[in-house]
């Protein structure tokens, strides 16, 4: 049985939904009262979410998303509303993994929003991505893990997704997310959770 651990880094409810169904989490989402770019702009063909599978839709909708307003920021990671006026960050890489929080202060003071999608055990996972949204004044992040950094420019919309290779999670979990903004200066440092 595959099974599936969501961390999102300050106070946001976070719902996971995997081949055994739809589970909720507290959370802990690292969160500046501007919205992310991707919900001031108008909404394009490519920002549905294409190819989810229905149980997965199904499950979105009985929490109240509403997948026609989704906005594609990055490879696996969307933006969308919820019928109770929260703006909710979804990735897609490993089934679905949801955090949604006030969507007039989305980020609430820090420069990042993420979630880190994991399957198998906490000590060994088998497959584990990093994603989020930055505020704009985000260039890159940088994901740590004792084998070494993986930086990942952000999207136009502000978006990221990192996927570790076997490689990185032989080598143990990742350490640190780093935002940097122009000229590579640090804008914020998170410790990402060990277990």
């Amino acid at each position: 049985m595959k099974t599936q651990r969501i961390l999102m880094l300050c106070g946001l409810i976070v719902l996971a939904a995997t081949g055994a169904g739809i589970g909720l989490a507290q959370a802990v989402l690292a969160n500046t009262a501007e919205k992310p770019h991707a919900v001031t702009r108008a909404r394009t063909a490519g920002d549905a979410i294409a190819g989810l599978p229905a149980r997965l839709k199904t499950a979105a909708s009985h929490v109240g998303l509403e997948l026609g307003t989704t906005r594609q920021v990055a490879p696996d990671v969307f933006l969308a509303n919820k019928n109770d006026g929260e703006l909710c960050m979804i990735g897609t890489a490993h089934g679905m993994t949801m955090g949604c929080g006030s969507s007039s202060d989305f980020f609430g003071g820090n420069s990042v929003q993420y979630g880190i999608s994991e399957d198998g055990a906490p000590s060994a996972p088998t497959a584990l991505t990093i994603f989020g949204v930055v505020r704009p004044d985000v260039r890159s992040v940088r994901v740590v893990f004792p084998s070494g950094p993986v930086d990942e420019e952000v999207t136009v919309d502000g978006g990221f997704s990192v996927t570790a290779t076997a490689a990185q999670l032989a080598s143990g979990r990742p350490t640190q997310l780093i935002a940097y903004g122009q000229a590579s200066r640090i804008i914020q440092t998170f410790a990402l959770p060990q277990s």
